[in-house]
């Protein structure tokens, strides 16, 4: 059988094209036994596609390197020689092409990503060295690993909390984080036992559900328990010189932290991320308790307040 490969083959050296859905019907019989003949020849390798021009014509293209398929759009796709197909480790359906020295990873908080050299993360726009964060207490081959309290630790370039998850916070003391009768937060205090839900933002906190916060991320306190006078949730609120709880949306507090140590326990130190001051300290002692103090916004941005966090499930009846 006599082909014309000129006319029907056209090898592409990088990339193909899948077999589009409904291909012109070629006329002439010797056609048609010639591309009976390359489909059969075909592999993973070779796409047989339409030529562009309309005239019942096909063309081959193929893939010198290595086929893969995206695992979120399931579109095929052909990665150059020397560069194979990588996922996230935790955004496991983002992915690209990435040389062997290389691993892609995936910025929840930017939605995008980049090939990284290995042990690097992508972060704020460009790949950064993880920041590991360990102790005598804490596995030091796993900087993962919780310790015995279950306090979450930072590793791997996040901070151990999660979006769309629920903690309580204790500070040095070992008292958690309440409120006193009048809404402001301080350590210990008259409204015990409170759930505050990590969130991208204050529009749904269900945004990057179970992603890690990155070290260099941002997020907003949903109080789940919310004021006792008004119904539903609130928001840890920035409200000068104190932090209080508001249903107004607006006036929610937007924290960053960075791994802390408290007696060698896991824990994040926070500031503000927004507004005049960045700092958090104690505006006010709570004489004649030195262990209890409100908070405020500080104006030293170097000024933060350690709090350990443990996971807890979140209020049933708040959405």
């Amino acid at each position: 059988m006599k082909v014309d490969i000129a006319r029907l083959l056209a090898i592409a050296l990088h990339g193909f094209a899948a077999i589009a859905a409904a291909a012109p019907q070629p006329a002439d019989p010797k056609e048609k036994e010639a591309i009976a003949y390359c489909e059969k020849h075909s592999s993973p390798q070779i796409r047989l596609v339409p030529t562009p021009d309309g005239r019942g014509g096909w063309k081959a293209e193929a893939c010198v390197g290595t086929v893969y398929t995206h695992p979120k759009t399931g579109s095929v796709g052909c990665c150059d020689i020397g560069s194979t197909f990588k996922t996230d480790l935790v955004a496991t359906t983002e992915g690209a092409c990435c040389s062997h020295d290389e691993n892609f990873s995936f910025d929840p908080t930017s939605q995008s990503g980049r090939c990284c050299p290995l042990e690097q993360s992508f972060l704020g726009g460009s790949c950064r060295s993880p920041r590991y964060e360990v102790s005598e207490y804490v596995n030091v081959s796993d900087c993962c690993t919780k310790t015995p309290k279950d306090f979450v630790c930072a590793c791997n370039g996040n901070l151990g909390i999660k979006y769309g998850q629920c903690y309580t916070m204790t500070d040095i003391n070992g008292l958690q984080l309440n409120r006193d009768v009048g809404g402001t937060y301080q350590s210990g205090g008259d409204i015990g036992n409170l759930i505050f839900r990590v969130c991208k933002s204050t529009k749904d906190c269900t945004e990057l559900s179970g992603t890690p916060v990155p070290t260099d991320g941002t997020w907003v306190l949903q109080d789940q328990l919310g004021d006792r006078n008004t119904p539903g949730p609130g928001w840890f609120a920035n409200i000068l010189p104190h932090m209080m709880i508001n249903a107004n949306a607006v006036f929610a507090a937007v924290f960053n932290a960075e791994p802390f140590f408290i007696f060698g326990e896991c824990s994040l130190c926070l500031r503000l991320a927004t507004g005049p001051y960045l700092g958090i300290s104690s505006p006010c002692p709570l004489y004649p308790y030195s262990n209890l103090a409100h908070l405020g916004a500080a104006i030293n941005p170097n000024n933060c307040k350690a709090y350990r966090f443990q996971e807890i499930t979140c209020l049933k009846s708040v959405k």
